[in-house]
């Protein structure tokens, strides 16, 4: 997944997006991506577990974590239902990657978290349409 992700910038950054995808915008032209989003953000389960690997945490709260969630890029889907679906496949790198965001020790990771484990741990929110109204080039850093 995240592969497909830093493969599509680098086509956008090489130049290769197809012009049909450019929509005239304020001050310049803004790129519909073909992509949808996700936002991803702990709840209570992932914080408790946050606060029972390491003391330093014992403070945080829920605001705190979602005080900047991670946005993934997904496929160009239509439905939610599809969307979710997809999630379904895609949601154990999700898991890791928020995981180790808060806490790097793997040997204290969930082992073989399920995607109910996951629907416990995160609530998510789709949005389908992604507009870049940036002039400046995508910049790519591998995660």
């Amino acid at each position: 997944m995240l592969q497909a992700v830093v493969a599509f910038f680098s086509t956008l950054l090489a130049g290769a997006f197809p012009a049909e995808h450019a929509v005239a915008g304020i001050g310049g032209k803004m790129i519909l991506l073909n992509r949808s989003a996700i936002v991803v953000v702990p709840k209570q389960p992932f914080l408790d577990w946050l606060r029972g690997v390491d003391a330093a945490n014992t403070e945080l709260t829920l605001d705190d974590l979602a005080a900047e969630p991670t946005i993934y890029l997904l496929p160009a889907y239509d439905s939610e239902e599809a969307m979710t679906e997809y999630l379904s496949e895609v949601y154990a790198d999700i898991f890791e990657e928020e995981l180790n965001g808060w806490h790097s020790d793997d040997s204290v990771w969930p082992r073989d978290p399920t995607f109910e484990m996951f629907c416990l741990w995160f609530d998510y929110r789709f949005h389908p349409m992604l507009v870049d109204v940036c002039d400046e080039p995508l910049a790519e850093e591998e995660v």
